[in-house]
């Protein structure tokens, strides 16, 4: 059965950043915006689904002090933490413009993801597509240590199943770690 997604590690992650900065800023703060703040390509540029309905792109005045405001997938928007000195290059980027932050949508991203991953080196480049950047930040967060309820809140998903989906089950080297901690509990 052929494998349909691609796992990005956080090293990949940065790679493909690293060769998007070089090409476009544009491109390059879409990707990182969805990766730092663990939104949907839709959050950032707007989404054409008609599944989703009202997701509109990130507009100039929803770029905050420590944060951005995004549509959620449901209804509503959410306020997202930005790392400071993404906002910086955010606020660099925008200037003095006003409305519409990226002058792209979601389509033209996902082929945009796909130069990036083949220029960074990323083996099955072709099957990399944006929302694997989300993907990538709930591995690391599992990775770091997080919890699986933050990550799910981090993610903005509503069921916890869905983000089992995104971390995966526990690798060997996991297990044999539980294993030899549950080891130390002995009888006295």
């Amino acid at each position: 059965m052929k494998k349909l997604e691609v796992d990005l590690s956080p090293e990949q992650v940065m790679s493909l950043l690293k060769e998007a900065k070089k090409d476009n800023v544009r491109d390059y703060l879409i990707f990182a915006l969805q990766f730092y703040g663990e939104c949907r390509i839709g959050q950032i540029v707007g989404n054409r689904d008609p599944r989703i309905p009202g997701m509109k792109p990130l507009e100039t005045e929803d770029i905050r002090e420590d944060s951005i405001i995004v549509d959620r997938k449901g209804p509503g928007r959410q306020k997202v933490p930005i790392p400071e000195w993404l906002l910086v290059e955010l606020r660099e980027y925008v200037g003095s413009r006003k409305g519409r932050v990226f002058d792209v949508g979601a389509d033209a991203s996902r082929l945009n993801i796909r130069k990036y991953a083949k220029a960074a080196g990323i083996p099955d480049w072709k099957r990399v597509h944006p929302h694997r950047l989300k993907w990538a930040v709930a591995r690391y967060l599992k990775k770091l240590g997080y919890d699986p309820f933050t990550i799910q809140d981090m993610l903005q998903h509503k069921s916890p199943i869905t983000t089992k989906r995104y971390v995966g089950t526990i690798d060997h080297e996991e297990r044999v770690e539980i294993t030899r901690k549950l080891g130390e509990l002995k009888l006295a």
